[in-house]
């Protein structure tokens, strides 16, 4: 059994990695470096602006629960 605490439409944007980032005022919660990519080349290209500055680089799926589908990369 899942027990959620909040509403259905709380928790279908905080599964929505995309959609939880889009909705935080950055002013108010510090964001991570993130880039959001659609095929490969995206996602090679994600892989080399986020590697500038940090040695490890996580990905994972947008829409997931827990931590499925979670990585890393070491640059």
């Amino acid at each position: 059994m899942l027990l959620s605490c909040c509403d259905g439409a709380t928790h279908d944007l905080l599964n929505n990695k995309v959609a939880c980032y889009d909705a935080i005022d950055p002013a108010q919660v510090p964001l991570p470096a993130y880039r959001v990519a659609n095929d490969p080349t995206e996602f090679q290209a994600a892989v080399a602006a986020l590697s500038a500055t940090n040695p490890v680089v996580c990905f994972k799926p947008t829409v997931s629960i827990f931590g499925f589908g979670f990585r890393t990369i070491e640059t």
